[in-house]
């Protein structure tokens, strides 16, 4: 089974993010704000902007390394469950 965080699972076009943040759901936490959308896409699609609140870039780099991988996993696990 295919394990990388492909292209295709990624939110990459401006129009896409603003899509998400204006017609999407919000959920806050301390430190993250989630947006979820409803996607064209048969399956669930990510895409991450971490702000300088967070901390210097080595921290924001490991935020989005994490959230990639709960992402990852756990659309793995939705895709397992199905099967």
């Amino acid at each position: 089974m295919e394990q990388r965080f492909r292209k295709g699972d990624r939110l990459l076009a401006r129009a896409d993010f603003e899509r998400v943040m204006h017609r999407g759901r919000r959920v806050f936490t301390r430190n993250l704000i989630v947006f979820a959308a409803p996607g064209e896409a048969d399956r669930p699609r990510l895409g991450l902007a971490v702000g300088r609140r967070v901390g210097k870039a080595v921290c924001r780099s490991r935020w989005r390394r994490l959230i990639r991988e709960a992402f990852r996993q756990d659309v793995r696990a939705q895709v397992v469950a199905a099967t």
